[in-house]
């Protein structure tokens, strides 16, 4: 038999567990993720959006949506080769904060192939021909793109661009602005997949970053999971008019994966239940 005092125990941690269930809900797992790709003959892309609560300005207690977006298509050869910007929704429009935006790992800026063209940008490192980082050393990529909701554009309100498409206009990431004309303009740092031999002045003209950018939005709506993201979509090029591609989670739900609760919260439930059902079953005996 289970003595009065631990079952008083197991009834106050129930209550409490429960009372916390009840008003903050399960912590979702950071592991949880969706993935995205769009592939149109040559032409490919991903978008893996994450929960993040370990980087700066990201905790438990106010997550940040992590979305590292990557060119996987073939080299390119011409300004529409250029993946420009990504277009997803979330479930009520929410309004969040441009924490960073920064080179993803392995990835560096190309172009530029012709020094007299890249010449007079104060924000490039002193080696113009490949192999290019922001003068910082630092990745940071934020002073090219913007991030905005409240847009409808291929039924998404969401949207990171690095040009501006006649929907965005300044950066809203932290950095400097890189290369002229001032951001949000042009081609300079869309995302390629490497250049090609072949690749047109429209591209070795420019700064881009080959591979990928990691973004970090905060003020995350509470409750927010991955089945109210959807209609993810991949920009190419500098105008809405040129190739963009709907995303597919391969096989997923539409929405993507939603994060499981984790094994501590699973155990702190089973706890608070254990302790009410002996609180009852002990009323019910002296009744």
């Amino acid at each position: 038999m289970i003595g009065t005092q631990m079952k008083r125990s197991l009834l106050a941690s129930g209550l409490a567990v429960l009372g916390a269930v009840t008003t903050f809900g399960l912590v979702p797992s950071a592991n949880g993720s969706a993935l995205y790709t769009g592939t149109s003959g040559d032409l490919s892309a991903s978008a893996l959006f994450d929960i993040d609560t370990t980087s700066t300005g990201c905790s438990v207690a106010s997550p940040c949506l992590k979305v590292t977006l990557t060119n996987t298509g073939a080299a390119a050869t011409d300004p529409a080769d250029a993946l420009t910007a990504l277009f997803f929704n979330i479930a009520g429009d929410p309004n969040l904060s441009s924490d960073s935006a920064v080179l993803g790992s392995g990835s560096t800026i190309v172009g530029c192939t012709v020094i007299a063209d890249c010449q007079n940008n104060a924000g490039m490192g002193l080696n113009y021909e490949g192999g290019l980082n922001p003068a910082d050393g630092t990745g940071v990529v934020g002073g090219e793109w913007a991030y905005l909701s409240g847009l409808n554009q291929y039924s998404a309100n969401q949207g990171l661009s690095s040009s501006g498409f006649a929907l965005f206009s300044d950066p809203t990431f932290p950095g400097s602005d890189l290369f002229d004309p001032v951001a949000l303009d042009g081609v300079e740092y869309g995302i390629v997949d490497g250049l090609a031999s072949n690749a047109n002045s429209g591209l070795t003209s420019q700064a881009l970053i080959s591979n990928s950018v990691v973004f970090l939005l905060d003020s995350l709506p509470a409750g927010f999971d991955f089945s109210s993201l959807s209609n993810v979509t991949f920009q190419y090029g500098t105008s809405l008019t040129e190739t963009h591609i709907p995303g597919s989670s391969g096989g997923t739900p539409a929405s993507g994966t939603v994060p499981e609760p984790d094994s501590s919260s699973l155990a702190l439930l089973g706890l608070g239940i254990i302790g009410v059902t002996f609180f009852i079953r002990r009323r019910s005996t002296h009744s």
